[in-house]
């Protein structure tokens, strides 16, 4: 046989000589590699699978802080739009313009995937804070133009894996504030 300069599979004559040599090296490398790749799943499978459930945890607390985010953002442009429902007198509208707050609250908590309701009792209003009013017109009244009122809220977060409660915490406290000039 003529010495090939290209490889030994181009200078084989026909095809049956190359399927022989893939054959033979197929059974010799099949042989020291039986159970290798069972082997190989078995350990990596449950890591990839915690990775994916540890991304879960964090998609979803992250989806709880964006969630919280727009509910004080919502509580802060009430309770700035309505100051007057804050400032101590007993008139009804007070009552109905703090209703309104506690309902716009409670609606954009509901599909958190955090708790709010510490005492389990399914009014939001008795464990929602209340905004605070910053006097920044130099005023006696903190409730006018100009002022400022912060909502801050917090929310206890349920982990899924045990893992992410080992180093975060069960549950975990997130918590998101917004300010808006009255």
């Amino acid at each position: 046989k003529p010495a090939c300069k290209v490889g030994p599979l181009r200078c084989m004559q026909s095809r049956s000589e190359i399927a022989l040599v893939l054959r033979r090296f197929r059974r010799e490398h099949s042989r020291a590699s039986r159970g290798q790749a069972l082997v190989e799943m078995a350990i990596v499978l449950p890591l990839l699978m915690l990775l994916l459930v540890l991304s879960l945890d964090f998609g979803r607390v992250f989806f709880g802080w964006v969630g919280l985010h727009n509910a004080s953002r919502i509580a802060a442009n009430e309770a700035a739009r309505n100051p007057k429902a804050w400032d101590g007198d007993a008139d009804p509208q007070d009552a109905a313009g703090q209703d309104r707050y506690y309902e716009l609250v409670e609606r954009d908590l509901e599909a958190l995937n955090c708790t709010v309701d510490a005492d389990a009792d399914g009014d939001l209003a008795d464990d929602l804070p209340q905004p605070v009013y910053t006097n920044r017109s130099q005023t006696a009244d903190p409730y006018e133009l100009g002022d400022l009122v912060q909502v801050d809220l917090t929310c206890d977060f349920e982990f899924i894996t045990p893992l992410a409660s080992i180093f975060f915490g069960n549950p975990f406290t997130i918590g998101a504030g917004s300010h808006f000039h009255v």
